[in-house]
């Protein structure tokens, strides 16, 4: 498995699977081999290979946190928003003081585009982890889906109303001629 694990430290993650392959016949490294080649087929971007060995590890061990949050990663690249939304959801509420897992999951929300859920879920980052580096790229991010109000009072409501009128009457006047 070294060398394996060389290839995958040098990037060349075709080669290191193909080790990690290798290693698995050996029943005392099966599992090692086996995760580190879910990680490589992931770190080479091939989502649809992650994911079946991290559901294949997640069956052997459902209480892992490292693979619920891959796992849901995976979903997200792969464009399954609601199942990676809904893996996040539930990590956030059993693991309420981990700013990773809440950052990803209003990450997808954006992806989705349920702006009010990212907004909810972005206030609780920024009471509970005031200091997260991501709050400022959130915020960005919403006020680029969300313009901002524009109040208008009653004076120049008026004045845009009368305008709209002269606009239509000069309309018909060009109309008639």
């Amino acid at each position: 498995m070294t060398i394996a694990d060389a290839y995958n430290d040098l990037g060349k993650y075709d080669k290191a699977c193909e080790y990690y392959m290798l290693a698995m016949k050996n029943k005392n490294l099966y599992w090692s081999a086996y995760y580190k080649l879910g990680r490589c087929y992931a770190m080479s971007k091939n989502w649809t290979e992650a994911r079946k060995v991290y559901q294949k590890l997640l069956k052997r061990d459902k209480d892992n946190l490292s693979i619920q949050i891959s796992l849901a990663y995976i979903y997200a690249m792969e464009g399954r928003l609601e199942a990676s939304e809904n893996i996040y959801e539930y990590l956030v509420r059993e693991n309420p003081d981990n700013p990773d897992t809440l950052v990803n999951y209003i990450d997808v929300l954006f992806a989705s585009e349920k702006y009010d859920e990212a907004e909810t879920k972005l206030a609780e980052l920024k009471e509970k982890f005031s200091d997260n580096k991501n709050i400022e790229a959130f915020d960005k991010k919403l006020a680029e889906v969300r313009p901002p109000e524009v109040v208008v009072d009653a004076e120049d409501a008026e004045s845009l109303v009368s305008e709209e009128d002269e606009s239509e009457e000069t309309d018909e006047a060009v109309l008639a001629e």
